[in-house]
This record gives C-alpha cells, sequence and structure tokens, in this order.
C-alpha cells in the first residue's frame, strides 16, 4: 500500500489545483508537487476525447511522451 510521504506538501499542492483554472501553465509545477506529496514518479494530465502529445505534464515523463 503506498505511504503518504508528504501531508503537508499534499494539501498545499490541492490548494494550489485553482491556480491551473486560471493559468493552465501552472500544470506542470503542481503535478509536480502532486507527486512529491505522494512519492510519484511523474505525471501527465491526458484528455479523453482528444490525443495530442502537447499535455501537461512533469519533466518526469517527458522523455516518455516525446518519443
Amino acid at each position: 500500500m503506498p505511504i503518504l510521504k508528504s501531508p503537508d506538501k499534499l494539501a498545499g499542492s490541492l490548494l494550489s489545483l485553482g491556480d491551473t483554472v486560471i493559468e493552465p501553465s501552472a500544470w506542470p509545477h503542481v503535478m509536480e508537487q502532486l507527486c512529491e506529496a505522494v512519492g510519484a514518479l511523474g505525471a501527465g494530465l491526458l484528455q479523453t476525447d482528444v490525443r495530442t502529445p502537447d499535455i501537461p505534464r512533469t519533466p518526469s515523463v517527458d522523455r516518455v511522451v516525446d518519443r
């Protein structure tokens, strides 16, 4: 079972989610915060209706997406 690495970071990153509505370019930073809080290696925000390579993502998944 995964262990939450940093409850405080998770709380802070959840508060930052509102920033992504106003400034979509904030997604990579917010996702990076979420990854650090839960111990994930990376994240990407996928659209359900259209698949494009320019999805918001953390730098750690760039090499996988940019293949």
